[in-house]
């Protein structure tokens, strides 16, 4: 899978998310992406991400950073909802419940901003595997980041 096609799926999963939930806003997605750099045909260099179980050492392998803003959840809306969003929009609602939660009880507290790492892995089908509980093992980690935070009042 090239970095821009995981890049895709990103988005696809912020789209779902943005098109269903809008008390909790991505404010920042932060990619850190093990990949490898291969030449094709006549010269051209392309960048995929190392995949499950991938032979792969430090010193072969190219890290990608890439820092992505969304936009608002109206900008969005235009695209129509995303067919399937995957594990990673999964994973979402999942910091969305957990983030949410934090500002409950008393004494009451406003959330300013929450920060959430997760770890996945890219599979030979090109699909995305976010680690879900003990696992992962010896593949090959991806990581995203997201920055949440409330809506402007």
């Amino acid at each position: 899978m090239e970095v821009g096609e995981l890049v895709q799926e990103v988005k696809t999963a912020i789209r779902a998310y943005q098109w269903e939930f809008d008390d909790l806003l991505f404010s920042q997605i932060d990619l850190e992406l093990a990949t490898t750099l291969e030449v094709g045909v006549g010269g051209s260099y392309k960048f995929n991400v190392a995949e499950v179980k991938a032979d792969l050492t430090k010193k072969h392998a190219q890290t990608v950073s890439i820092s992505l803003v969304p936009p608002r959840p109206s900008a969005t809306k235009g695209f129509g909802h995303p067919e399937y969003a995957g594990e990673l929009f999964d994973a979402f609602k999942a910091i969305r419940a957990a983030v949410l939660e934090s500002g409950k009880g008393d004494p009451p507290f406003t959330l300013k901003e929450g920060k959430v790492t997760l770890n996945f892995s890219v599979k030979a089908s090109g699909s995305l595997k976010v680690f879900f509980g003990p696992s992962g093992g010896d593949e090959v980690s991806q990581t995203i980041a997201v920055t949440v935070g409330l809506p402007a009042a």
